[in-house]
């Protein structure tokens, strides 16, 4: 019985403490509106509720204060310096709550915020920066952090939450990531407009036997597959350098050599004096959006994937079309 009155005594003293001592928002808005109209009837029309519910509000929320708030003076309603005062707090604490409100529903809406991206270099010199500068457009208040990384650093870091949303070569394979296909595009060799393969419309291995390779590193997905494609008509791939980014082989491959590129690269990266061609058996490069498995995508991060999808499959057409030309 004692143990049923200290815990019926021990809720009294919280009740009285958390709801008497700290009025809820709808009192103080009922109390702003009542000491800016001095009138009960005019603040129930305002607020759109009952006479007797204003009235008991100001009762509820002069018992929490401990302070008279209103009286009687001639008929008439008139506040004291100490309701005036609390006035000016209520304001201030009222429109705090409105920009809270405010700030809640532009998350909501994607208005504000602050986004982290990163992307393999071909994809973000080209398709993902086109992105970023459309969304900025659209959406002014938003920051966006965009790194170019390769896609080992970007898996890493989207699992570790220090970037929202990657953009990469190849599936992740990696149960913390949620990984959404972006489109795909296929390997095409770059070389020198003179080159003797020039006149080649599709280039095999057997075609670059002997030839000095400029391939992608062995950590990127297409590296195994070009060697692959070699082991199979027992053609030794003579790789005489190893780069990490596509738009790296431009220069080299503009005085001797082959390289195995992204066709998006080359036409981020226009050359006088290099052209591309397509490479047969097909080396696929697919492009990935990923984000942490472990927590939900932010509404911005959302909006930001689905404009970016649109932008990779104009490049990766684009890019095509300038491989067919020559």
């Amino acid at each position: 019985m004692s143990n049923s009155i200290s815990l019926l005594s021990l809720f009294h003293y919280f009740h009285t403490f958390l709801v008497m001592r700290y009025p809820n928002l709808r009192h103080l808005e009922i109390f702003r509106t009542l000491t800016q109209t001095l009138s009960v009837t005019e603040t129930a029309r305002l607020l759109n509720i009952t006479q007797p519910a204003v009235s008991k509000a100001i009762a509820q929320l002069q018992d929490s204060v401990g302070i008279q708030m209103f009286k009687r003076v001639r008929g008439r309603l008139q506040a004291s310096e100490d309701t005036l005062r609390l006035l000016a707090e209520t304001e201030r604490l009222l429109n705090q709550v409105t920009l809270f409100s405010d700030e809640v529903t532009a998350l909501h809406e994607a208005r504000h915020g602050r986004l982290s991206v990163a992307a393999v270099p071909a994809l973000a010199i080209g398709a993902i920066a086109g992105t970023v500068g459309s969304f900025m457009r659209s959406h002014p208040k938003v920051k966006v952090d965009l790194s170019a990384e390769m896609s080992s650093r970007i898996v890493t870091e989207v699992a570790q939450h220090r970037v929202e949303l990657g953009f990469i070569h190849g599936d992740p394979q990696n149960l913390n990531i949620r990984a959404v296909p972006m489109g795909e595009s296929e390997m095409v060799c770059q070389f020198r407009s003179d080159h003797r393969l020039a006149k080649k419309d599709l280039i095999s291995p057997q075609d670059l036997a002997g030839e000095p390779l400029v391939l992608l590193s062995p950590a990127s997905p297409p590296n195994h597959l070009i060697r692959e494609s070699f082991a199979k008509v027992g053609v030794h791939p003579d790789v005489v350098a190893e780069v990490n980014a596509s738009h790296l082989s431009g220069e080299i491959t503009s005085h001797t050599g082959v390289a195995f590129v992204d066709p998006m690269s080359v036409a981020a990266n226009r050359s006088r004096t290099t052209i591309c061609r397509r490479f047969h058996p097909s080396v696929v490069l697919r492009v990935y959006a990923i984000s942490s498995a472990l927590r939900p995508m932010s509404r911005i991060a959302t909006e930001f994937q689905s404009l970016a999808q649109a932008s990779i499959h104009k490049a990766i057409a684009a890019a095509q079309r300038a491989v067919d030309r020559g």
